[in-house]
């Protein structure tokens, strides 16, 4: 017989075999368990959205769809469409995972905190999921249209994530509402009582704050650096469209990384400011490089297209744009009295130099501010000349060569060098021709007499209008927003005003006739804008703004300006009398605009007025009154139906 040991053997080989047989598994428990937590049911929920729109992003084709839009609707273009496709991203990353947190750890206070689910569905969302997939797209896709989608949602990623409620929440004043671990509202929208608030937990959680704003941001400035490296495509367009958007994500990011950088170096973290500088040198140096570096390495300069237009314009026009920023972020905003304090400063969305603490060994304000004013006097050149002139090839060579090994060509290990090595050059050539004209200028009497030897100018490219137009804007915005570089601006745009684009044979070349006459319209409205600014007064600059706009047949209008502007320092200068004189004479002065109103309220009530002498003469005097009830109001009728006219009465 079979032992009960042998046939319980056999009933489990039974079982074994058997397919349709229930699995007992050991880890069923276990299982069980994580079905039943609700942190990890919502961090499933919440990856599968994210997972599906990736997906679908991943999958585009990078064209625009063929579906049908509505009738009267506009198509939407493909960056558009992309961005459209990642919107489920950017509100799963920035607020539906914030919100999220704070709802379980609401509901169920027993098994989580705020913190922990806050830590756990940034990590597992954000940190393995959304920005490494962005930033692998940004930097290897293969379509152009994609890269630039990926580029522009960090960006979008980083505003979202400064609203009230998301991560890098910086609306909210109460420490213990801010971010994700408060109620997730705006500071106007609603009154919350704030709750007892830790000190050490608060320090805790802006050290949290702190390291994931500065992921964002490295993910976001390493996204550029790749689409800056020349050759990112065979094609040339493909190239240059991939280089723009690169600029363009650039100079958004700049800002932001220099103020993370401050605000480390002022909590004795050069390290971690230290990390985030170098890609942002790198990336500066990326960019300058797209601008004056391609003739080195294999562009043509000045190749027209079919159009009309010179190529690579727009990745040309990104670049100027990004290099005012640089102006702006690497120089002083001082100003030369006291009295100019009372100007508006905008704090939120502007960067100097005063705002860098000292103290790192690296990081310095001499060093950012050598790179900020060889890069004014760069500006300075595309708006005199009309392009860049031509730099030696040997430096530009050597330029090169350091921008793509990542080393400069002079063998210091000084991150601020490669920058160095590609501006240097570029304004001494500009300089050279400038000092020339000066001594010439000098020997001649005629102080205002500014005359450059176009002929005998070469230029490594020339500007079309629309870069040219940024440059002089430029140019203007840094005179008005950093008064240190106010005169030599002024004398800029005045220099150029006399002697404009056309004037000569070998200028505006590149430019039609309508753009000619645009460019040198935008240059006198720059110089008569300044010349309304106080400080043409107090720079001394005013003389040259009035004689350019003098040449050019507006001097009645630099009067006027120069009558303002003199009016302007005299009120800032002066105490409260003279203020309160100023605001007496602008409440007189806008009286002409209270009589107007008057005016036409008077005709209002004549026209009126004629209306109900209209109805008078026709027997209806001021209309036919009915009682508000409507039993009355019949009844009135129907006791009036007898003294009706027999006629209609004739119109007066």
């Amino acid at each position: 017989m079979m032992q009960i040991d042998e046939i319980d053997n056999v009933n489990q080989q039974l079982i074994d075999d058997d397919d349709n047989a229930a699995i007992i598994d050991s880890d069923a428990s276990d299982v069980d368990e994580e079905e039943a937590s609700p942190l990890l049911s919502a961090l499933d929920d919440l990856e599968s959205r994210v997972v599906t729109a990736l997906n679908e992003f991943k999958s585009h084709p990078g064209t625009v769809g063929s579906t049908a839009t509505a009738a009267g609707s506009v198509k939407q273009s493909i960056h558009q469409e992309l961005a459209s496709v990642l919107r489920p991203v950017v509100e799963v990353s920035a607020h539906t995972g914030p919100s999220t947190a704070r709802a379980l750890a609401s509901s169920y206070p027993q098994n989580y905190t705020v913190e922990m689910c806050v830590d756990e569905i940034y990590t597992r969302i954000n940190s393995e999921l959304i920005l490494p997939v962005i930033l692998e797209s940004a930097q290897s896709d293969t379509i152009p249209a994609k890269r630039s989608a990926s580029l522009a949602l960090f960006h979008t990623l980083h505003s979202e994530w400064c609203k009230a409620g998301s991560y890098l929440d910086g609306s909210t004043s109460a420490p213990s509402l801010a971010g994700p671990y408060g109620p997730g509202i705006s500071p106007g929208s609603g009154h919350v009582s704030a709750p007892p608030f830790n000190p050490a937990e608060g320090q805790r959680r802006n050290q949290i704050k702190s390291a994931r704003r500065a992921e964002l941001l490295r993910r976001w400035v390493q996204s550029s650096i790749p689409n800056l490296t020349p050759g990112t495509f065979t094609n040339a367009t493909l190239d240059a469209s991939a280089a723009g958007r690169g600029v363009l994500s650039a100079s958004a990011a700049l800002k932001p990384c220099l103020r993370y950088m401050a605000e480390r170096i002022g909590s004795a973290d050069d390290a971690g400011a230290l990390r985030l500088f170098l890609p942002v040198m790198r990336m500066i140096e990326g960019v300058l490089g797209r601008l004056f570096l391609e003739r080195t390495r294999g562009g043509e300069a000045n190749s027209i297209d079919k159009k009309g237009q010179v190529e690579g314009d727009a990745l040309r026009s990104s670049c100027i744009k990004f290099l005012e920023i640089v102006v702006l972020c690497f120089s002083k905003k001082e100003l030369p009295f006291q009295a100019a304090s009372r100007m508006k400063k905008d704090i939120a969305n502007d960067f100097s130099l005063e705002d860098l603490p000292p103290g790192h060994p690296i990081i310095t304000r001499e060093s950012l501010e050598e790179i900020g004013d060889y890069a004014f006097s760069t500006l300075r050149g595309l708006v005199l000349l009309g392009g860049q002139a031509a730099i030696d090839p040997n430096l530009l060579l050597a330029a090169a060569a350091s921008s793509s090994s990542g080393s400069n060509f002079m063998g210091g290990s000084n991150p601020f060098t490669p920058i160095l090595d590609i501006l240097k050059p570029a304004a001494l050539a500009f300089l050279n021709f400038e000092t020339d004209a000066e001594k010439a200028e000098a020997s001649g009497g005629d102080k205002h007499k500014f005359t450059l030897d176009r002929a005998n100018i070469e230029l490594d490219f020339g500007l079309s209008q629309k870069s040219y137009s940024l440059s002089i804007n430029a140019i203007q915005m840094l005179a008005t927003k950093r008064p240190v570089y106010f005169k030599e601006s002024s004398v800029c745009l005045a220099r150029r005003a006399i002697d404009p684009p056309g004037a000569s044979d070998n200028d505006g070349v590149f430019l039609s006739k309508a753009a000619i006459t645009g460019i040198r319209t935008h240059l006198r409205s720059s110089c008569l804008t300044l010349l309304r600014h106080f400080l043409s007064v107090t720079s001394g600059s005013w003389e040259v703004l009035v004689d350019a706009l003098k040449q050019a047949g507006m001097e009645t209008q630099a009067d006027r300006a120069l009558k303002a502007s003199k009016q302007q320092l005299n009120l800032m200068k002066g105490g409260r009398a003279a203020r309160n004189r100023a605001a007496v004479f602008y409440e007189w002065d806008t009286s002409a605009d209270d009589s107007r109103a008057a005016k036409r309220q008077r005709d209002t009530d004549d026209a009126q007025a004629r209306v109900r002498a209209a109805k008078m003469a026709r027997g209806l005097g001021s209309g036919i009154q009915l009682p508000t009830s409507m039993v009355d109001a019949c009844e009135l009728v129907l006791l009036n139906l007898d003294n009706l006219p027999p006629k209609r009465p004739p119109v007066a």
